[in-house]
Protein backbone atom coordinates (compact mmCIF):
# COMPACT_ATOMS: atom_id res chain seq x y z
CA UNK A 1 0.00 0.00 0.00
CA UNK A 2 2.68 2.50 0.89
CA UNK A 3 4.58 1.63 -2.29
CA UNK A 4 1.56 2.56 -4.42
CA UNK A 5 1.12 5.84 -2.54
CA UNK A 6 4.82 6.61 -2.99
CA UNK A 7 4.65 5.92 -6.72
CA UNK A 8 1.55 8.10 -7.06
CA UNK A 9 3.16 10.93 -5.13
CA UNK A 10 6.31 10.65 -7.26
CA UNK A 11 4.22 10.70 -10.46
CA UNK A 12 2.43 13.83 -9.24
CA UNK A 13 5.71 15.55 -8.39
CA UNK A 14 7.21 14.71 -11.79
CA UNK A 15 4.01 15.82 -13.54
CA UNK A 16 3.94 19.26 -11.90
CA UNK A 17 7.67 19.74 -12.51
CA UNK A 18 7.30 18.94 -16.21
CA UNK A 19 4.18 21.12 -16.47
CA UNK A 20 6.06 24.02 -14.90
CA UNK A 21 8.98 23.56 -17.31
CA UNK A 22 6.71 23.37 -20.36
CA UNK A 23 4.76 26.39 -19.13
CA UNK A 24 7.99 28.40 -18.75
CA UNK A 25 8.93 27.52 -22.33
CA UNK A 26 5.46 28.55 -23.51
CA UNK A 27 5.72 31.81 -21.56
CA UNK A 28 9.08 32.68 -23.17
CA UNK A 29 7.78 31.96 -26.69
CA UNK A 30 4.63 34.05 -26.20
CA UNK A 31 6.62 36.92 -24.67
CA UNK A 32 9.21 36.89 -27.45
CA UNK A 33 6.55 36.91 -30.14
CA UNK A 34 3.92 39.26 -28.71
CA UNK A 35 5.50 41.06 -25.77
CA UNK A 36 2.66 39.90 -23.51
CA UNK A 37 3.60 38.47 -20.14
CA UNK A 38 1.47 35.88 -18.37
CA UNK A 39 1.84 33.95 -15.13
CA UNK A 40 3.23 30.44 -15.39
CA UNK A 41 0.52 27.72 -15.43
CA UNK A 42 -2.23 30.25 -16.23
CA UNK A 43 -5.20 29.71 -18.51
CA UNK A 44 -4.54 32.96 -20.37
CA UNK A 45 -1.04 31.79 -21.24
CA UNK A 46 -2.36 28.47 -22.55
CA UNK A 47 -5.06 30.19 -24.63
CA UNK A 48 -2.62 32.73 -26.12
CA UNK A 49 -0.03 30.02 -26.85
CA UNK A 50 -2.59 27.83 -28.56
CA UNK A 51 -3.72 30.74 -30.76
CA UNK A 52 -0.13 31.47 -31.78
CA UNK A 53 1.31 27.99 -32.16
CA UNK A 54 -1.54 25.47 -32.09
CA UNK A 55 -0.99 22.13 -30.42
CA UNK A 56 2.77 21.66 -30.70
CA UNK A 57 5.23 19.80 -28.46
CA UNK A 58 5.10 22.31 -25.60
CA UNK A 59 1.32 22.38 -25.53
CA UNK A 60 1.09 18.58 -25.55
CA UNK A 61 3.76 18.26 -22.85
CA UNK A 62 1.91 20.80 -20.74
CA UNK A 63 -1.43 18.97 -21.04
CA UNK A 64 0.01 15.51 -20.37
CA UNK A 65 2.11 16.78 -17.47
CA UNK A 66 -0.94 18.26 -15.77
CA UNK A 67 -2.81 15.01 -16.40
CA UNK A 68 0.05 13.08 -14.76
CA UNK A 69 -0.10 15.46 -11.79
CA UNK A 70 -3.86 15.10 -11.36
CA UNK A 71 -3.80 11.31 -11.69
CA UNK A 72 -0.82 11.03 -9.36
CA UNK A 73 -2.46 13.17 -6.69
CA UNK A 74 -5.75 11.30 -7.05
CA UNK A 75 -3.92 8.01 -6.62
CA UNK A 76 -1.97 9.36 -3.66
CA UNK A 77 -5.20 10.38 -1.95
CA UNK A 78 -7.52 7.53 -2.99
CA UNK A 79 -5.35 4.39 -2.84
CA UNK A 80 -4.54 4.61 0.88
CA UNK A 81 -8.26 5.12 1.62
CA UNK A 82 -9.33 2.16 -0.52
CA UNK A 83 -6.67 -0.25 0.71
CA UNK A 84 -6.81 0.70 4.38
CA UNK A 85 -6.52 -2.30 6.69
Amino acid sequence: MTEVATICFFAAAVGITLANGASNAMKRRVYNRTGKSFRVLSRQLVREYRVLYGQDQNYSAYCFSLLAFVLGMAGFIIFPLVFRK
